[in-house]
């Protein structure tokens, strides 16, 4: 199913806040926005990358770009795969499964 970004009420906690939220935020020291994913993951633009087969975090970054600087039309490159959580895809704003 896919899902479309649209920004956080702020005024929602973020443990219930709903899939496609986003939100600006800091990452060790890093601006950049935080997204809901679905089954309750959230991923934060400037996070590094998790590799599956070595089970250890990547010193390598997902490529985001953000059209006019919205991130609601988000596009992030390669898909998204949250360790022992989510796999899949958020382009020109849509979330979608692998």
């Amino acid at each position: 199913m896919p899902w479309r970004l649209t920004h956080a009420d702020k005024n929602v906690p973020e443990p219930d806040r709903p899939i496609g939220a986003v939100w600006a935020a800091q990452y060790n020291g890093e601006s950049g926005y935080l997204v809901m994913l679905p089954g309750g993951d959230v991923w934060h633009t400037r996070q590094f990358k998790w590799d599956r087969a070595r089970n250890c975090l990547t010193d390598q970054r997902w490529a985001v770009t953000m059209p006019g600087g919205d991130p609601l039309r988000m596009t992030v490159s390669p898909s998204i795969d949250v360790k022992d959580g989510w796999h899949g895809w958020i382009k020109d704003g849509v979330i979608s499964d692998a």
